[in-house]
């Protein structure tokens, strides 16, 4: 389509840019020329800005560059929360071209408008890359701008570095950081990236299911982070079909066989673990029988059941260890057991009169 047929005047600048970038400025600034008087009767400031930012890219005289880079810097005046604007001004004015500190502070000043153009997170981004330091703190609009990143996969090492660093002084923990900080391992996959990650988990005190992932990680790599192997415990869990997610790590082993002040559920995992493995490990398991007694007749005391404490009271109590206490907590299991049983076949019987009254 011939650009002068038409009557767009937005689509006219555009061939007129198209016509520049080709290297045939000429026929680009003639159309440029031809819309002069038209733009400046276009309601709003963003198609005559677009105009002298192209008028700019024909000339290479300064006076007419200083000259619309003047009027660009007047007109943002006017409309400080237009990022349209304020992209064409840093591609002219010679204070935000020579400042990439100046760029990144225009960036943050229009996404605190409200602007979520991805223009601007990708220019953002562009400069981030080329100068990490910029990046001084992992605020709103810093993790904005690099969650952008992160989903197109377009962070630097440098700059993942610089987020690494950066993240050692987030006191709470924060899913945007954690997906940017994800990104940042599928890139580099360092260990100082999984400290960040690890760290980051911790200090939320996180011990869901997605978390185990990264504590198992934390400790095949063996790193050296306060806590780490209780927040693995914390959050290793049980599948469907009563299987652990994994083998537990014998570091992790070695490290609660002398006292564990896990919560009773994960020290019975635990336990249970190390006593199938006894064979594997027969010195290991040496060292937990003392911690097991103990913990066992404690958790009499507390009346509490389980599938793994079950597992662990049919193996490991004996006579000696049963007195008069628990010998009562027995009796109460054993009522209780009863009445679940007659509960259970009450309401089977029930339901089979139904069906039978129906048929």
């Amino acid at each position: 389509m011939n650009a002068l047929d038409d009557k767009d005047i937005e689509f006219r600048l555009y061939t007129a840019h198209y016509y520049i970038t080709a290297g045939r400025v000429n026929e680009g600034k003639w159309i440029l020329d031809q819309l002069a008087m038209e733009v400046e009767n276009v309601p709003g400031d963003v198609l005559y800005s677009y105009h002298l930012y192209l008028t700019s890219l024909c000339s290479k005289e300064d006076r007419i560059i200083n000259d619309v880079s003047e009027r660009l810097e007047g007109i943002f005046r006017r409309n400080p929360d237009n990022w349209r604007i304020a992209w064409l001004l840093q591609y002219v004015s010679e204070e935000h071209v020579m400042s990439g500190q100046r760029k990144w502070i225009m960036i943050g000043e229009q996404l605190s408008h409200g602007c979520m153009s991805p223009i601007l997170y990708l220019e953002g981004m562009n400069l981030l890359n080329e100068a990490p330091s910029i990046l001084a703190r992992l605020e709103s609009q810093e993790l904005s701008i690099l969650e952008y990143g992160a989903k197109k996969e377009i962070l630097s090492l440098n700059l993942i570095d610089q987020i690494v660093y950066l993240s050692a002084r987030v006191r709470n923990f924060d899913k945007r950081l954690f997906r940017i900080l994800k990104a940042c391992y599928k890139i580099k996959g360092s260990d100082d990236v999984l400290e960040a990650i690890v760290s980051l988990l911790i200090k939320g005190g996180e011990t869901g299911k997605f978390a185990f992932e990264w504590y198992e990680k934390g400790v095949e790599r063996e790193l050296r982070i306060t806590r780490l192997y209780e927040y693995y415990m914390m959050s290793i869990y049980v599948k469907e079909d009563g299987q652990l997610p994994c083998e537990i790590n014998k570091m992790a082993l070695m490290y609660f066989s002398y006292q564990s002040t896990l919560e009773y559920d994960k020290n019975a995992i635990l336990y249970r673990y190390i006593h199938e493995r006894r064979q594997e490990y027969p010195e290991l398991y040496d060292t937990y029988v003392p911690q097991i007694e103990k913990y066992l007749m404690a958790q009499l005391d507390k009346g509490r059941v389980g599938k793994d404490l079950g597992y662990l009271y049919k193996n490991l109590l004996t006579k000696q260890m049963v007195d008069q206490r628990c010998l009562r907590f027995f009796i109460h299991l054993r009522s209780r057991l009863i009445i679940r049983i007659c509960a259970a076949f009450a309401s089977f019987t029930i339901s089979a009169k139904k069906r039978c009254a129906i048929r």
